[in-house]
């Protein structure tokens, strides 16, 4: 996966299945009232906000669930935070997919594991945002069935079927 075409192809697949999750939860009661659920939609929102800032230079700056004080607040963030990553990511050439990256948490994360690890690549974090957010996504869902609640069909063959539509954020307008 070396092009930014390639990886735009994998975040608008991210959106769109996001968008599918965020819907199911959103239209029924379990999903909206699980704090499970809005945890890990948090989390989420969290790795694709702050990929983004290291890959801009920016300091890390990610919102605490505190600082929404609803379901639809963070939903309007998690739309911009996938704006933000289709944005940097479609200007983004060959050069910058392969620089390197010494990511904020990495020092952390040495410590913990108790040895140097290596830098990885723009491109590499990129391609960590879409499965991170995939796996995730999947935890939401085990959650949605738990409380009985059908999780919405969000493979990426499927999303290739349909002819890759656009996300559909329409519910957020329903919301407000």
């Amino acid at each position: 996966m070396e092009t930014s075409s390639e990886l735009m192809e994998l975040v608008n697949h991210v959106e769109w299945a996001d968008t599918l999750v965020w819907e199911t939860v959103f239209r029924s009661e379990a999903g909206r009232s699980n704090d499970k659920v809005r945890t890990c939609l948090h989390h989420i929102l969290v790795v694709q906000l702050a990929f983004p800032q290291v890959w801009r230079g920016e300091p890390l700056k990610v919102p605490a669930l505190s600082e929404f004080p609803d379901l639809a607040s963070l939903a309007r963030r998690s739309r911009e935070a996938h704006q933000q990553l289709q944005a940097f990511l479609a200007g983004a050439g060959p050069e910058t997919l392969a620089r390197e990256l010494r990511l904020p948490w990495l020092a952390e994360m040495e410590q913990a594991q108790n040895r140097q690890l290596k830098s990885p690549t723009l491109r590499q974090t990129a391609l960590q945002v879409v499965m991170h957010s995939t796996y995730h996504r999947g935890q939401v869902n085990s959650r949605l069935r738990e409380a009985g609640v059908e999780p919405p069909l969000t493979d990426y063959i499927a999303w290739v079927w349909w002819g890759q539509p656009p996300a559909v954020w329409s519910f957020l307008e329903e919301a407000a």
